[in-house]
């Protein structure tokens, strides 16, 4: 019975995902970064901490650093789902280590309005709901492609977990890491 159990709440919680995707969506970013020389476009994604908005993406995203690479970008935009206007961010803080699991950017902006619930419950992560290319909500074991990095890994209640930053579902990173860098931005 408690078999039985378990699969019907889970059933109920992928139908609720299932449901409210177009809301969760709308908390899904392009990016547009750039600097005098490059730009590259991204994943991103808001959320709501302590009563205030957030933009969320990949640290590489804004600091990106490879072999003979090293581009700092210093102009950011960010486009929601479903709409057609642009906002501009202000960037907080950001680290772009993503073999310790430390890569994210933190941005402002008062043009937004809606986020993505925290996971406090330490769910396991399940899905990739990221912008770029073909998938919008995808498994958490599927293989990320370009652009991808900076999606929201969320788990099965839609509650962000963690930023996808590599193709492997081991070094996404934590939510939490996220969370203590606002803090201190914040002191």
């Amino acid at each position: 019975e408690s078999n039985i159990y378990k699969l019907e709440l889970e059933l109920k919680s992928y139908r609720a995902l299932l449901d409210n995707l177009n809301e969760l969506l709308g908390n899904v970013y392009i990016t547009n970064v750039s600097n005098n020389k490059y730009s590259a476009e991204g994943t991103g994604f808001s959320i709501k901490y302590k009563d205030k908005y957030y933009l969320i993406t990949a640290g590489h995203g804004v600091h990106y650093v490879e072999d003979d690479y090293d581009i700092l970008y210093t102009n950011f935009k960010f486009k929601a789902n479903f709409t057609d206007k642009w906002i501009y961010p202000k960037l907080l803080d950001y680290e772009n280590d993503y073999l310790n699991r430390n890569d994210y950017a933190i941005l402002y902006s008062d043009k937004i309005n809606s986020g993505f619930a925290i996971d406090t419950e330490n769910d396991d992560a399940e899905y990739i709901l990221g912008y770029n290319n073909i998938s919008i909500i995808k498994d958490i074991d599927d293989t990320n492609v370009g652009g991808e990095s900076g999606s929201a890994v969320i788990d099965l209640d839609g509650e962000v977990v963690g930023i996808s930053v590599t193709d492997s579902r081991y070094y996404y990173t934590y939510i939490d890491t996220v969370l203590q860098a606002i803090d201190n931005i914040d002191k």
